[in-house]
């Protein structure tokens, strides 16, 4: 959108017009929330500088996940837009600004850096960024840019990138090579199926697994959204009745468990936070798929967060896809991963 000096078509609106407007006319474009997620997993800083107003773009930033933004502020009186925008009205130059200015700001090279525009505004930008990009732009900014997006994916793998979340679709442990493929003692502690007195302290370790061990890569809403996820304990006993667990057992104390949901299915993986780095993930997995082999089943599959994947990937699992899932109001990303067992 152009830079606006003045807005005098928006002069005397009332302030719950512009709600309504974006409640009723302004939607994220399909994968969205997927592409910023899986960039902020990935180290990168993502920024919305827009030549509209900033009680959009504030929004727009918000329902995206950007981590920042700016816009154009209308003036109002309390009640009503004056159809004034207050001073300094942000265009073509202030995104390129701003591009150059988190350059410095975060020790970057220009080469680091994307910028993604679809009008003559975001020419400057586009081309000076290390990877410009025109996304359903004019022909004059595609002609410009080292990159052109001309079709995106609206069809059906939007609800695969999208959907509601089906609980504790997220799989935690350590980050460790595997030690082995032992299911009964592994050094110190020993790998047991789940017994209903279990349920209680198992769902501490979850917990405080969430709390202190996802905390690097999830936000804290979204981590107490995360804990909140498995409700009463005696939802959460239930749940372990039906399905295939495994504990891991240190000296009379809980450590760890990995939860099985036929017919293929990883369903929980958490290790405690202090039993980080002893092989007890890796050894409830080995004992999980051992009882998955004896089910006759051939191919394994897992939700992990962007904190389980690295481990997964080393003991065999790919990626397929990731996505975005959400739990009590927040959107996590997260990876669908499978293994086929020899």
């Amino acid at each position: 959108m152009p830079p606006s000096p003045n807005a005098p078509c928006a002069a005397g609106l009332p302030l719950e017009a512009l709600a309504r407007v974006y409640a009723e006319r302004v939607r994220l474009n399909p994968g969205a929330r997927a592409l910023t997620a899986t960039m902020r997993a990935h180290g990168a800083h993502t920024l919305l500088v827009s030549g509209g107003f900033a009680y959009f773009t504030t929004r727009v930033s918000e329902d995206a996940g950007f981590e920042e933004q700016q816009g154009n502020r209308l003036l109002d009186d309390g009640k009503f837009l004056t159809g004034k925008v207050a001073e300094p009205i942000l265009g073509r130059e202030a995104k390129l600004r701003a591009l150059e200015e988190g350059v410095v700001r975060f020790g970057l090279a220009l080469s680091d850096t994307l910028a993604v525009g679809d009008g003559a505004n975001d020419l400057d930008m586009i081309k000076r960024a290390g990877l410009g990009v025109a996304y359903h732009a004019k022909p004059v900014v595609a002609a410009a840019a080292k990159t052109s997006i001309a079709h995106g994916d609206g069809g059906g793998r939007r609800q695969n990138q999208h959907r509601a979340w089906r609980p504790y679709r997220f799989a935690l442990s350590s980050r460790l090579p595997s030690h082995g493929n032992s299911a009964a003692v592994t050094g110190s502690f020993t790998i047991r199926a789940w017994a209903p007195a279990d349920t209680e302290e198992l769902g501490e370790v979850f917990r405080r697994s969430v709390r202190e061990v996802a905390s690097k890569d999830y936000r804290q809403a979204q981590i107490e959204a995360w804990v909140q996820a498995p409700g009463e304990i005696t939802v959460w006993a239930e749940r372990m009745k039906n399905r295939t667990t495994f504990v891991a057992e240190q000296n009379g104390s809980l450590i760890g468990f990995i939860q099985y949901e036929p017919p293929d299915h990883i369903d929980m993986t958490y290790v405690h936070p202090e039993r980080q780095r002893m092989g007890v993930a890796s050894a409830l997995l080995a004992a999980l798929e051992n009882n998955a082999r004896e089910r006759g089943v051939k191919l394994l599959n897992v939700e992990a967060s962007v904190t389980s994947r690295p481990f997964f990937e080393r003991h065999g699992y790919i990626v397929l896809t990731p996505q975005i899932v959400q739990a009590r109001g927040q959107d996590f990303l997260n990876y669908r991963m499978a293994k086929r067992l020899p």
